[in-house]
């Protein structure tokens, strides 16, 4: 038997299992994707979009920016990780298939790092959507997955999902955090 309790704007919340798995339930609610607040519940976030192609690289900068992220570009992973040293991101949406450093060597360089850059949600865009592949990009440190070519409803769905879960991560290890020395006592 699971406990549920909801957390969140009143359009749209999460709700969080027993064992601290995040869902964003705006769906069960019966909202549409063209429901204002499920969309903008959350605060606008720095989003590291990586693409080699240029074309697909406007494409998803246009994306990210109309759900009103501010979106820093890279060309490919090498300029990827240069970004990750001097600004810090919320959110990596990153292509697989690049030259000299992949989408999946990005996501495992990201995940060998310390602090809280270790825990950036990461999504990877692929144009393999077979069920290796996803496996291989979970074990490689990726959080999703949205396959190429992307619709920009599923891209914003996605997104949405992985700030509002990591919010509510952040928010229960604060809380976890002030009850520890209360314990310790």
């Amino acid at each position: 038997h699971r406990e549920w309790f909801v957390a969140g704007a009143s359009d749209a919340g999460f709700r969080v299992d027993q064992h601290r798995s995040v869902f964003l339930w705006g769906y069960w609610r019966g909202l549409d994707s063209t429901h204002h607040s499920f969309w903008r519940f959350h605060s606008p976030v720095k989003i590291l979009a990586v693409e080699d192609d240029p074309v697909a690289r406007a494409v998803l900068h246009q994306a990210l920016r109309r759900l009103g992220h501010e979106v820093v570009d890279a060309r490919d992973g090498v300029e990827a990780l240069r970004i990750l040293e001097s600004e810090p991101v919320r959110v990596i949406v990153s292509d697989w298939m690049m030259p000299e450093i992949s989408g999946l060597e990005v996501c495992q360089y990201v995940r060998s790092l310390s602090g809280s850059t270790s825990k950036i949600p990461i999504i990877l865009l692929t144009a393999n959507h077979g069920s290796n592949e996803v496996i291989q990009a979970f074990r490689s440190g990726a959080n999703d997955y949205v396959s190429k070519p992307f619709v920009d409803e599923e891209l914003k769905a996605r997104v949405a999902a992985l700030i509002a879960s990591k919010k509510l991560l952040e928010r229960a290890e604060k809380a976890e955090e002030r009850k520890l020395p209360l314990a310790a006592e």
